[in-house]
């Protein structure tokens, strides 16, 4: 069953879609210059709601964690969230009575490993693989459970908006194809449900 955010998802796409890629792909690659500035604004506008997609489903998991955390609930985001945990910042546990305090060291590390958890996702920018494995892996997401061709389209769309977003279409040397960029985000958005099942593990 899709989540409402991917249902959300969905939504934006095929208004996207409508708004700024043809009905009818040319047959010789031929469009417009106003056509290629729509095509170059569906790449731009589809990657900012993957990449908020992405970041509301890590920080709503992370929201489930914490609820363990508080209730001193075990679960492989609990048991990942310390494995990140820096005692070079925030401290070791405990050696002497004087160091002892009320509330236990592993309860202030998960904590403090949430707050950072949270942070990272928060400033959170792009889609890429980095991007994914950087907010996913601390809260219990297996990098070897993430199919791989996800990763692979969305290191490509990551690419292709950044020609897009850091280079004027006059001086393009590739411009946007939008029947090869209709049918990336649709495979990525095909793959989102299993990613969101990933999740659930989680937490």
């Amino acid at each position: 069953m899709r989540s409402r955010d991917l249902c959300a998802l969905e939504r934006r796409y095929k208004a996207l879609r409508r708004q700024f890629l043809p009905r009818r792909f040319s047959k010789t690659g031929s469009y417009t210059q106003e056509q290629y500035y729509n095509f170059a604004a569906f790449r731009l506008l589809m990657h900012s709601e993957l990449e908020d997609f992405f970041e509301r489903l890590a920080l709503s998991t992370l929201t489930m964690i914490k609820t363990k955390i508080d209730n001193d609930i075990p679960c492989r985001g609990t048991a990942s969230l310390l494995v990140f945990y820096r005692t070079d910042q925030k401290g070791s546990a405990p050696s002497t009575i004087g160091e002892i305090q009320e509330t236990p060291f592993s309860l202030r590390a998960l904590r403090s490993s949430h707050f950072e958890a949270t942070q990272r996702i928060v400033s959170n920018k792009g889609i890429k693989t980095h991007n994914i494995l950087a907010m996913f892996i601390p809260i219990g997401v297996r990098e070897s459970d993430i199919d791989s061709d996800l990763l692979i389209d969305l290191n490509t769309l990551g690419t292709r908006r950044g020609d897009v977003a850091h280079k004027s279409i006059h001086y393009a040397t590739s411009l946007p194809d939008p029947a090869d960029d209709k049918a990336l985000v649709e495979r990525i958005i095909g793959s989102l449900s299993e990613f969101e099942k990933l999740l659930k593990l989680c937490s």
